[in-house]
């Protein structure tokens, strides 16, 4: 009989081994939370290899009646200023109805993600951070950034989530950490809405492909340099628009949460559009590709119907509009020129 004790000993430890690896991936390991309306909810801790570095924890957010790793449609990250983990839990623990951007995932059946966010940047860091600094491995946003990879890769395998595609949202230093992670990982998103950023990076060649809002308040320390990356974005070719609201300061309001939300339901529209046309054009190749829009969807930014003054918030056909130059921003659709501010049709 002794002679059995090894390999049943290797049998069990490859067994005890199988276990741990899967319990690890198995999101069907610890029960999900729930929201106050319902919606399940998984979170994963993803710690830094830099020391130092806070462990960061995602939330994932399914839309009602949807269990973890479930098709969704999409996903919509909302990205926050909080910093705790017990705080942001509270925050994604809310009922629908408190959160226009929740609401909204649930309708286009989204799952909303998000995580917790440390300091990285000072309102002084506009474009004074050199692109070679900021992209160095000991880099703090760097470190992160390769964290936050690794931590959706692994939310996307087990939890059945797409890997592009995205909207992104981030007010306050959820939109600096936003738009940095969007600068980085371009392929993964779809659209981006930045409010009330009060520091930017350089934009990338890369980002081109975004679609890009820009919201923040006339007195928001932050005004002056989100005129300076709507202009160098410009000069790369972005599709993007720039709505700076005049008394307004360092908070969100719902004029821009409603702005942001038509802007995303026009992005849904061109997605369901290319969506369409890959349907009927698709190849084996293209199966693992990420989820870009073809330029050609893209004309009402190259040739908008209506123009709307950044600061003023009026909006005119492009065939009579009498705004400045310097304050004229491109609209590409109805809806969004209706939710700008003061639409003269």
């Amino acid at each position: 009989m002794k002679s059995y004790y090894p390999a049943a000993i290797t049998l069990f430890a490859y067994c005890c081994g199988t276990l741990i690896s899967l319990s690890a991936d198995d999101p069907d390991g610890p029960p999900p939370l729930l929201s106050e309306d319902g919606h399940k909810i998984v979170t994963l801790d993803e710690r830094n290899d830099e020391p130092g570095l806070p462990i960061m924890t995602f939330y994932v957010r399914f839309p009602k009646g949807v269990s973890p790793g479930d098709k969704v449609d999409g996903v919509f990250a909302d990205v926050t200023h909080l910093t705790e983990k017990e705080n942001l839990e509270a925050w994604v623990k809310r009922p629908s109805s408190s959160d226009p951007n929740f609401n909204f995932a649930d309708q286009h059946k989204l799952a909303v993600v998000t995580w917790t966010t440390a300091t990285m940047y000072s309102i002084v860091d506009s474009f004074n951070v050199d692109p070679d600094d900021e992209s160095d491995p000991g880099n703090s946003m760097e470190q992160c950034f390769r964290t936050w990879k690794m931590a959706m890769n692994k939310l996307c395998h087990n939890y059945n989530l797409p890997e592009s595609g995205y909207l992104i949202y981030g007010y306050s230093r959820g939109a600096q950490w936003a738009h940095r992670i969007a600068l980085r990982c371009p392929e993964r998103f779809l659209a981006i809405h930045i409010h009330i950023n009060s520091s930017y990076a350089e934009p990338t060649p890369e980002a081109s492909h975004c679609l890009w809002l820009l919201t923040t308040g006339e007195l928001e320390h932050g005004s002056k340099a989100s005129k300076v990356f709507y202009q160098k974005a410009q000069a790369l070719n972005y599709p993007i628009l720039l709505r700076i609201y005049p008394g307004k300061g360092h908070e969100v309001f719902p004029e821009e949460e409603q702005l942001g939300l038509k802007f995303f339901e026009y992005v849904l529209k061109l997605k369901s559009q290319q969506a369409i046309a890959n349907e009927q054009n698709i190849s084996l190749d293209d199966e693992d590709q990420p989820f870009v829009l073809d330029d050609s969807l893209l004309t009402a930014f190259r040739n908008p119907p209506y123009f709307g003054d950044m600061l003023n918030g009026d909006v005119y056909p492009a065939a009579q509009t009498i705004l400045p130059y310097s304050q004229r921003v491109g609209i590409p659709n109805t809806d969004i020129a209706k939710a700008w501010g003061y639409f003269h049709p």
